[in-house]
């Protein structure tokens, strides 16, 4: 055990992992798994900046949203930061993450979409509580909760 090296381990993960949706679309052709499913609900979806910037993870969650039978409706500044980031809006700079967080609140309300989904548990915390304290009623949802609601869903 100690001549193996987290450096090396950590590596090869990392080049064997994907994102979920991607696993979804392109390994088990979603496609073929999701095709009798229609939905009318328009769902906009947050790039999370990990995600987006560092994994290079864009159009798989998108063709997974339309792939599980919604409508996609693209939000303005999609790959916007919605002002969470880490402890940067909890004790860093909470004004700044605030007006940051107005911004996506107020692209996300002018896409019409009902429902938004994202893949990063702390966009989630941020978005999911900024609509709550406005009252508004579009839904927040994990990209994969989308495909497992869609399953449940499907007669």
């Amino acid at each position: 055990m100690q001549s193996c090296r987290p450096e090396p381990f950590g590596i090869l993960l990392a080049e064997i992992t994907i994102d979920a949706a991607g696993f979804i679309v392109n390994q088990l052709d979603g496609a073929e798994v999701f095709t009798e499913l229609a939905s009318s609900e328009k769902v906009t979806y947050h790039d999370s900046c990990h995600l987006k910037r560092g994994a290079g993870v864009w159009k798989e969650p998108r063709q997974l949203i339309e792939t599980a039978g919604h409508d996609l409706v693209e939000m303005a500044h999609a790959d916007r930061c919605c002002g969470f980031g880490g402890s940067y809006s909890l004790t860093s700079h909470p004004d700044i993450a605030k007006n940051i967080l107005k911004d996506k609140l107020n692209d996300i309300a002018a896409s019409g979409a009902s429902c938004v989904a994202m893949d990063c548990p702390g966009c989630m915390m941020q978005i999911r509580g900024g609509l709550e304290k406005e009252g508004s009623q579009v839904r927040t949802q994990h990209t994969i909760e989308l495909p497992a609601e869609a399953l449940r869903n499907k007669k």
